[in-house]
């Protein structure tokens, strides 16, 4: 590996790392691994701290995927190689050394990496969750709940957010292929697909010691709802 290529990755890393969404929450006063979700990530800043600063902190972590991909192809390398980078840039999202490797579920940094690397399909991939979120917010409109009960932290129907976001997830390497993107570019989506998985999976397991919840449960809505209990 040159010397080149190893910095690229290293930096990719750190900058992935850096908890800008936790910052921004301690800036505001919440500490967001004892708040909320626990997670530190825009949608628990959303919900804990407020909209413009959870926004704010989704763009910030956006930037994470974004701006490895442009380094790389700034030095002239190729798609597998600004890949790389971007997965580096999320794996320090997830496990971030400054955080004692307890960080966000990756969503934002592999969005803003799709972005930079294959726009067309992360529209197409987001667009069944996007289509899904509108709907049931009509619906829930038509029963005169308001969004709350989307986005609120404590709303049983908040948990069609982490759904439908997996969804988009799972399907995004199917859709690259669908769209004939480079083979460079299908491996890094699939490898992001298993790093949100491994992360939803992994996520907060000591609050699961006692739990009487059957395994294959706390898995299976960790999964699909990113929470063990709904």
């Amino acid at each position: 590996m040159s010397a080149q290529l190893f910095g690229l990755m290293l930096a990719a890393y750190v900058f992935g790392a850096i908890p800008f969404v936790y910052l921004l929450g301690r800036i505001s006063g919440v500490d967001l691994r004892d708040e909320g979700s626990r997670n530190v990530g825009g949608t628990n800043l959303f919900r804990t701290v407020g909209p413009l600063t959870g926004i704010f902190g989704a763009l910030l972590d956006i930037g994470k995927g974004v701006l490895p991909v442009l380094a790389a192809r700034a030095l002239d390398f190729n798609d597998g190689i600004a890949g790389l980078a971007a997965i580096a840039a999320a794996i320090g999202q997830c496990w971030p050394i400054f955080l004692r490797f307890r960080g966000g579920r990756g969503i934002s940094v592999v969005a803003g990496a799709v972005l930079a690397l294959a726009p067309i399909t992360l529209f197409w991939a987001h667009l069944p969750a996007v289509a899904g979120l509108a709907a049931y917010t009509i619906l829930m409109r038509r029963q005169q709940k308001d969004a709350a009960a989307i986005f609120g932290k404590d709303s049983k129907d908040s948990r069609m957010v982490p759904l439908l976001m997996m969804v988009s997830v799972v399907i995004l390497p199917l859709v690259a292929f669908v769209l004939d993107e480079s083979s460079a570019i299908v491996l890094t989506l699939s490898v992001f697909s298993l790093i949100i998985i491994l992360r939803r999976l992994t996520a907060e397991l000591r609050q699961d010691r006692g739990s009487t919840t059957p395994l294959f449960t706390r898995l299976r809505n960790r999964f699909l709802y990113d929470r063990a209990q709904v």
